[in-house]
C-alpha cells in the first residue's frame, strides 16, 4: 500500500510535468476517480486529464508561505515564531496575505483576521467592515473598503498609514516600508518610505494593476506596457 501512494505521488508529479505518458498511465489505472485517492494528501487530485489543486490562493514571504484552500480553510508552513502559522480555526476566508512576521485573512463578510506580531499594532483589523482587498507588510495591514477607500494599522514611521484621504481606489499593493493604491481612472497614488523614489508614481497614467516591493514600485498600463519606479537603477519604461 505504501509503494502504491509512493509510485501515485510521482505520476502526479510527472503529470504535472505535462508527461503524456504519466497522464495516459493515470487514465488508464485510475480512470475519473483518481481524485478520491488524492484527496487523502490534502493538496491535490486528478480529472479530466489535469492536476488541480485545492489551493485557491497563497502567499509566501521569506520566512513563511501560507495558502488558502477552496473549501475557506487555511494552511501556513513556516515559522511560527510569533504565532504567524496559527490559523487553524479560519473558515470562510476569500483571500491571504503574509509577512516574515504575521497573516491577514480576508473573510467572506468582508471581516479581517489577522495573527502574529503585534508591536505595532498590524494585527488590529477586528473592527474592519466591508473589506474587498487586504495586503501587509512586516509592520502594517492594509485594507480596501467597497467604498474605495483604505485602511491601515500598524507602524507608521515614513508615513504609510497616512492614507485618510485616498478615495476611488480599486487596488492596493504594500511593502514593508511603503503603500500603494490604484484609483479608477488609471492614476496611483503611494505614501511611505521614498528614499529610492518608490512613491514617486504621481505622473502614472493609464495603470490597470500595480505591485511594490520594498525599493521600487510597478505600475501595469492598459496598453501592456510597464511602469517602474527608479529603484536603484533609475526610472524604466518597459515596452516588451
Amino acid at each position: 500500500q505504501k509503494d502504491k501512494k509512493e509510485a501515485l505521488k510521482w505520476y502526479i508529479n510527472a503529470a504535472k510535468q505535462n508527461d503524456k505518458r504519466a497522464l495516459r498511465y493515470l487514465e488508464m489505472i485510475y480512470p475519473e476517480k483518481i481524485h478520491t485517492e488524492v484527496n487523502k494528501t490534502d493538496y491535490l487530485y486528478y480529472n479530466n486529464n489535469e492536476i488541480q489543486y485545492h489551493i485557491s490562493k497563497m502567499s509566501a514571504s521569506m520566512k513563511n508561505t501560507v495558502l488558502l484552500k477552496k473549501d475557506g480553510t487555511v494552511i501556513a508552513a513556516g515559522s511560527n515564531q510569533w504565532g504567524q502559522c496559527n490559523i487553524k480555526d479560519w473558515k470562510n476566508i476569500i483571500s491571504v496575505d503574509c509577512s516574515d512576521y504575521m497573516t491577514v485573512g480576508l473573510k467572506q463578510n468582508g471581516t479581517v483576521v489577522a495573527v502574529g506580531n503585534n508591536e505595532e499594532g498590524q494585527c488590529n483589523v477586528q473592527s474592519w467592515k466591508d473589506i474587498v482587498s487586504i495586503a501587509c507588510g512586516r509592520y502594517h495591514t492594509v485594507g480596501l473598503s467597497i467604498y474605495g477607500t483604505v485602511k491601515v494599522v500598524g507602524r507608521n514611521k515614513n508615513g504609510q498609514c497616512d492614507v485618510q484621504g485616498w478615495k476611488e481606489i480599486v487596488s492596493i499593493a504594500c511593502s514593508s516600508v511603503h503603500v500603494v493604491g490604484l484609483r479608477k481612472d488609471g492614476t496611483v497614488v503611494a505614501r511611505g518610505e521614498n528614499g529610492y523614489g518608490q512613491c514617486d508614481v504621481r505622473d502614472w497614467r493609464n495603470i490597470s494593476a500595480i505591485f511594490c516591493c520594498g525599493c521600487y514600485t510597478v505600475g501595469l498600463q492598459k496598453d501592456g506596457t510597464v511602469e517602474t519606479t527608479k529603484g536603484n537603477h533609475g526610472p524604466y519604461h518597459v515596452q516588451n
